[in-house]
């Protein structure tokens, strides 16, 4: 997994498992599609860079749904600790 070509393999194989992560989140926060999906592919490299097959028991692709989740997951929970104050407000 080394190289850029192996990665962006990776990066389209899997795809469809960063899209449909996302459609599970996407309307039960209030981040746009975007933002879950940007989280989502953060988890996903993080995962990706951090999955070693002789230490863990998991698979690639749950280690990877499992790294998208967390990373969506913290997002939403930093999104959450924002205070808006209007622009009335702030005048």
């Amino acid at each position: 997994m080394n190289t850029e070509i192996s990665r962006d393999k990776l990066a389209k194989q899997y795809k469809p498992l960063v899209k449909k992560i996302c459609n599970q989140y996407y309307g039960i926060s209030q981040l746009e599609y975007e933002d879950i999906e940007g989280y989502a592919w953060l988890g996903f490299t993080i995962a990706m860079n951090t999955y070693d097959e002789n230490k863990s028991s998991m698979s690639l692709q749950s280690f990877l749904a499992y790294g998208i989740r967390n990373a969506i997951l913290s997002g939403i929970n930093e999104d959450s600790r924002t205070v808006a104050i209007s622009y009335y407000k702030q005048k």
